[in-house]
C-alpha cells in the first residue's frame, strides 16, 4: 500500500503520479516565487512527465498543466499521456541589424 502526496492511500497509477509530482513542483515554485520552469534535462523532465521523451522540452507554469514541446514523431505517444502537447521549440530568429 502506498500513500500519494495528496494523502490518498492505495495504488497510485501513472495519472495520479503525474498529478502529484506536478503539484509538488508547483508548490515549491510558489514557495520560491518562480512563475514558470523550462525543463530540458532528462531527469527533471522525466520526473514531471513520467515519460522518457528524448529532445522534449517542458514548460511548467506555477498553476495548470505543463506544456510539452516534442518532435512530430513523438507527438501521438506523448498526447496519450499528456493533454498539452505542442510542436518543438525552434531556434529564435536573430535580426543581424541588432548585432551591429
Amino acid at each position: 500500500m502506498t500513500t500519494s502526496s495528496a494523502g490518498r492511500v492505495g495504488k497510485c497509477d501513472d495519472q495520479c503520479l503525474n498529478h502529484d509530482r506536478t503539484a509538488l513542483v508547483q508548490a515549491e515554485m510558489q514557495r520560491q516565487r518562480v512563475g514558470a520552469l523550462v525543463l530540458s534535462d532528462g531527469v527533471f523532465r522525466r520526473y514531471v512527465l513520467n515519460l522518457d521523451v528524448p529532445g522534449a522540452k517542458l514548460l511548467v507554469p506555477v498553476a495548470g498543466d505543463p506544456l510539452v514541446f516534442v518532435r512530430p514523431r513523438d507527438e501521438g505517444y506523448v498526447k496519450a499521456w499528456h493533454p498539452q502537447v505542442r510542436p518543438p521549440l525552434g531556434p529564435i530568429p536573430v535580426d543581424d541589424r541588432l548585432l551591429t
